[in-house]
């Protein structure tokens, strides 16, 4: 029976280190391929739950391109270090700013409260999400429906003014950058329909830039959710806005 291979030993800065320095830092996340399970500080352990995302790192395309995909979402890469008679040794790092103790169990109670507040409110109401990538697709399908909330999928804006056409959504989730129809121009030609002028449109983007928002704005957008979506931001939007559409209907 041959000895089962060497552990390595982790060489970077302990977590409590890095977050003591006062900048970013990337956080090292490891899997060995002796059947251990995933190596994973308790900080990064939450955020990738609250991003509701579980990545294992395997070796099937499909699979490597999904975590290649996330890690970059969250600033980091991915790569895999090999050695003859040694083992192979998978990781990918996130980024990760200082934060504080107090407002990440605050942020986590206003996601819970929100949370509940949808499923007893608004359980079962049809919303529509214009999103074409498949990563953020899958995380904000997932929370939406974990909130009770029944949403639509447009991958395009073309498909967005299709749906929001025959169907009178009280809100919409509007990705800002599209292939085909962007989300400005989606929101324009929503706009222009019979009966569509007040409906809440929030659009999604990671350009934080004011002008790229005054432009969403002057498209018509109501409001706007940042990328990556945290569950606590998406859950209190999406919450405020629908109370404003159940309050004009009464």
């Amino acid at each position: 029976m041959n000895p089962a291979p060497e552990r390595r030993q982790d060489t970077d800065p302990p977590i409590a280190q890095l977050i003591s320095h006062p900048f970013d830092h990337k956080i090292p996340i490891v899997r060995n391929d002796n059947g251990s399970q995933l190596l994973i500080g308790d900080i990064a352990q939450h955020v990738l739950r609250r991003a509701r995302v579980q990545i294992m790192l395997r070796r099937q395309p499909r699979h490597g391109h999904t975590t290649r995909r996330i890690a970059q979402l969250l600033g980091g890469e991915v790569g895999v270090e090999s050695e003859p008679g040694q083992g192979s040794t998978f990781w990918l790092t996130v980024r990760l700013g200082r934060g504080k103790v107090g407002s990440a169990v605050a942020g986590h109670q206003t996601e819970q409260m929100a949370e509940a507040v949808l499923m007893r409110d608004f359980h079962g109401t049809r919303i529509l999400l214009v999103e074409d990538d498949p990563i953020n697709q899958e995380v904000t399908l997932i929370l939406l429906r974990k909130a009770g909330l029944e949403p639509d999928l447009a991958e395009n804006g073309r498909k967005a003014v299709q749906l929001a056409a025959l169907h009178d959504y009280p809100l919409i989730l509007m990705d800002v950058q599209m292939p085909q129809m962007d989300g400005l121009q989606a929101t324009r030609a929503i706009r222009a329909m019979p009966g569509r002028s007040d409906t809440p449109i929030l659009g999604t983007t990671a350009n934080a830039f004011d002008e790229h928002r005054r432009e969403c704005l002057t498209a018509g957008m109501s409001d706007f959710i940042a990328k990556p979506v945290a569950p606590a931001v998406l859950y209190s939007t999406v919450l405020q806005w629908l109370k404003r559409v159940e309050c004009t209907t009464q």
